[in-house]
């Protein structure tokens, strides 16, 4: 019995994911149309794009995963586990490029993957990467909820995050989550300072990629300050899209299709929404290779060096 439901859990699993990946793909098309029913537009704009918006964007977005990546090694140092920080930022910009791949676990394998080869314990590597990931989207529903005057959210979000500071909830919410997603989560000893110190990168992070949208918005001359919380609505739903279709890569498609319909609703073009949804991406993925790209070839050059 209990072999026939697992079967049936797998296989509901797998469609589930197929069929967000088809919405992602769905929506990556629908943003490629309207971006090429404007092209003319896009394309008279992308001057001022490539000079200011990219020059705000490009490192406002490294700021923010060179934050996460350095946070991550700092959270590693806390729990006792003595590991350089260059290769704790290879571990986690490798595994960072693992959400390319479909399905919302590859970053945590990716990352665990690179991490036991400079003696980063697995248990170690899943837990705080799920307490990163959790404390990411609780941020992202707080400021989205302020943002819009939503109670409803806001609320809920803030007081899970209160809760989840004290380290013996936080422990708690992931033996849960490991139980429903079938795949054991290691308690992580972390106090609730730590935990907060997380928190709040997560909050900065989100800060900055909201810098990033508004730069290239001001690259193609469609910011308006004005509007600034209806842009941060735009950034945050958008961020949140992307979780709840989890067959879509790093939901990819899906955050740029919402990101298009609410910068739309803030009174945006659909044309402008478009180029802004595909401009964040294409930064994005250019700042996450720039940093793999070069933080492995410092681990290349350490490893090249003579030895004492």
């Amino acid at each position: 019995m209990s072999r026939g439901l697992a079967l049936v859990r797998g296989r509901l699993g797998a469609a589930l994911r197929g069929v967000t990946l088809v919405a992602s793909l769905v929506a990556l098309l629908y943003v490629a149309r309207v971006l090429a029913a404007n092209w003319d537009s896009a394309r008279a704009a992308g001057s001022r794009l490539f000079t200011l918006g990219v020059a705000i964007a490009f490192p406002a977005v490294t700021a923010a995963l060179l934050l996460l990546a350095g946070t991550w090694h700092w959270l590693l140092r806390q729990l006792g586990i003595e590991v350089t920080r260059l290769d704790a930022l290879h571990a986690w910009f490798t595994g960072n490029l693992h959400k390319y791949i479909p399905g919302q676990v590859w970053l945590a394998v990716g990352r665990t993957a690179k991490g036991a080869e400079v003696g980063v314990p697995a248990r170690a590597t899943l837990g705080t990467t799920a307490i990163e990931q959790g404390f990411s989207i609780l941020a992202a529903g707080l400021v989205l909820g302020v943002a819009k005057g939503w109670p409803a959210v806001a609320v809920p979000s803030a007081l899970a995050t209160a809760g989840l500071l004290h380290p013996r909830v936080a422990n708690a919410a992931l033996a849960l989550v490991g139980r429903i997603g079938r795949r054991p989560l290691p308690l992580v000893p972390l106090r609730g300072s730590h935990l907060a110190v997380l928190y709040l990168v997560s909050l900065t992070a989100i800060a900055l990629g909201v810098l990033a949208m508004a730069g290239i918005m001001l690259g193609l001359g469609v910011f308006r300050l004005a509007e600034l919380r209806a842009y941060v609505v735009a950034f945050t739903g958008s961020f949140l899209s992307g979780y709840l279709f989890f067959g879509a890569p790093a939901g990819l498609g899906v955050r740029e299709g919402a990101l298009l319909l609410l910068l739309g609703r803030a009174g945006i073009s659909a044309g402008d929404a478009s180029l802004v949804a595909v401009a964040s991406r294409v930064v994005t993925v250019v700042a996450e290779l720039t940093c793999f790209f070069a933080v492995s070839a410092l681990v290349r050059t350490r490893a090249r060096r003579p030895g004492p």
